[in-house]
């Protein structure tokens, strides 16, 4: 302190600091006011002050000393009696608060009412290097002829008093990397972004210290979003955290994990499938999907149309139930699979065709039919259905009955009933069609011939009266 530390105009060189100033001086130009200091006032100022390369002291920072900043200056005595009036009085002991912000690199000085604030760089100071802090005080003007040292006296009562230091913090206390948990299926890639901070400070970088045995792991170093794979063979049920490190700009360092859950497939788990079918020719067919009932909500069913066979339709619905169509012209016996690809909510998928085979009709393969009959002119002759049929199938009536005759058929065994008009002339005849509607929806008319009897019955009443007559004559 013996070149006059930062109270003077001139002093220790490469300093800085608050000066709180309650003597005037005409040649200190902080004490240029434009007022004289007369009579019973007396006013003082404060600065935060610098000291350059060669001592001289500068006011630095807010409210610097200006005689038109009266906001700066505050009695530092009066001669009031009451010193508890909640006033400042220069004349008692009077707290000083000097406060720094470490993250704005800030100096804060409160006394008298007043606040004053200045910077590290205004103040000519670095963050990075240690200095001595004193409190001290002198009576030494700026004359000459005084002694330039700082030596003096002032009332100060630190008893009590609070030193606080708050460091600036560091990246790593105030960000908190993380992310979900999250769940793949052995051996399949998932991708997992960074969630747990969305205010990472820039410039910080992410790395996988460590990648578990078996397992794939990368990391963007510059968002930390990791792309995970599991071994193929990983069991489901399987929790791997994947370690995960930040190192911030400031160089502080924080730690998380990323985990990750093997699921089972859900193809794996699930078989779908539909039992063979048959259908005729050009018939569509419904075929429900039997193989796995439950299947999880939001499975997606579809029928590729590249494994459609030529001249086939075929759909599915979201149940998975398929209508299958074959050509009309395609032979008998064909069997196709139709190809269905089931789609799992999990993404994963499943194939399950379905086999249809074609079928003749059953009017190919069966052959109703008749006997031809001989009946009397107005007489009703009953002609049973002879031929094989499958259950089910049904008989009708035909539209198409010649002209006198009357035609009655059973549906269900076919057994027809016709009645020749009673005009009918011998040798008369008539084809009368009966349709044959079999339950594969097949529709066929079979036909067969009706013969008349009177003309036979003519002949032999002739015969009879020629042989009356012959013995007659004899």
């Amino acid at each position: 302190m013996q070149n006059g530390g930062i109270l003077r105009n001139k002093g220790m060189k490469d300093a800085a600091g608050f000066k709180v100033d309650t003597a005037y001086h005409f040649d200190d130009p902080m004490d240029q006011k434009a007022e004289q200091q007369k009579g019973g006032r007396y006013q003082g100022y404060g600065t935060f002050v610098k000291n350059g390369p060669d001592g001289t002291t500068e006011a630095v920072g807010t409210n610097v000393p200006d005689k038109k900043n009266k906001d700066n200056k505050f009695d530092y005595a009066d001669d009031t009696n009451d010193n508890n009036d909640g006033k400042f009085h220069g004349q008692t002991l009077n707290d000083f608060h000097l406060s720094y912000d470490s993250d704005s690199e800030i100096l804060t000085a409160e006394y008298a009412g007043k606040q004053w604030k200045a910077t590290l760089s205004q103040l000519g100071l670095n963050k990075e290097d240690e200095y001595n802090f004193l409190i001290t005080s002198s009576q030494s003007g700026n004359n000459p002829a005084v002694p330039s040292s700082a030596r003096g006296w002032m009332r100060t009562d630190l008893n009590g008093s609070t030193f606080k230091f708050t460091p600036k913090s560091n990246a790593a206390d105030e960000h908190n990397p993380g992310y979900n948990p999250t769940k793949t299926k052995p051996g399949k890639q998932v991708s997992v972004n960074q969630t747990g901070d969305q205010n990472i400070p820039q410039g910080s970088k992410f790395e996988i210290p460590q990648t578990p045995q078996g397992w794939n792991a990368n990391i963007d170093q510059n968002n930390g979003t990791i792309t995970v794979t599991p071994p193929s063979n990983t069991k489901p049920g399987t929790k791997q955290d994947i370690p995960v490190k930040v190192t911030y700009p400031d160089g502080t360092v924080d730690n998380t994990n990323a985990q990750i859950e093997v699921v089972s497939d859900q193809a794996g788990d699930y078989e779908p499938g539909y039992n063979p079918s048959t259908t005729n020719p050009g018939k569509p067919v419904e075929v429900d999907q039997t193989g796995a009932p439950n299947l999880p909500q939001g499975t997606e069913f579809e029928v590729p149309k590249q494994g459609i066979p030529e001249g086939w339709e075929a759909t599915v619905g979201e149940d998975g139930k398929l209508v299958v169509t074959p050509s009309k012209d395609i032979e008998p016996g064909t069997t196709e699979d139709i190809p269905v690809k089931v789609k799992y909510p999990d993404g994963s998928t499943d194939d399950a065709p379905a086999k249809v085979t074609v079928k003749d009709t059953e009017a190919n393969q069966y052959d109703p039919g008749y006997e031809d009959t001989t009946t009397n002119p107005g007489k009703p002759v009953e002609l049973p259905q002879t031929g094989e049929v499958p259950d089910g199938t049904h008989f009708e009536k035909p539209s198409d009955i010649p002209e006198g005759w009357d035609v009655d058929v059973d549906p269900n065994d076919g057994t027809t009933t016709v009645t020749p008009p009673a005009d009918a002339q011998p040798g008369d005849e008539a084809n009368i069609p009966v349709k044959v509607k079999y339950p594969d929806g097949q529709v066929k008319t079979h036909q067969r011939k009706l013969l008349s009897k009177i003309q036979r019955q003519i002949n032999m009443n002739q015969v009879m009266k020629m042989k009356q007559q012959t013995l007659v004559n004899q």
